[in-house]
């Protein structure tokens, strides 16, 4: 729900303040998420 939430937020942002902030949050969160993510379904996929 996060990386929606800040999906929604950025969209108003204007002057590109809001990008800067949010960078280190989608670098070291979220993409490990999906990396983890892509693991986990990976092995399902492979099970069947």
């Amino acid at each position: 729900m996060n990386m929606l939430d800040m999906r929604s937020e950025l969209t108003h942002d204007y002057d590109g303040s809001m990008a800067r902030d949010c960078f280190d949050t989608i670098v070291h969160d979220f993409i490990p998420l999906f990396q983890q993510f892509r693991e986990k379904t990976g092995e399902f996929t492979e099970l069947g």
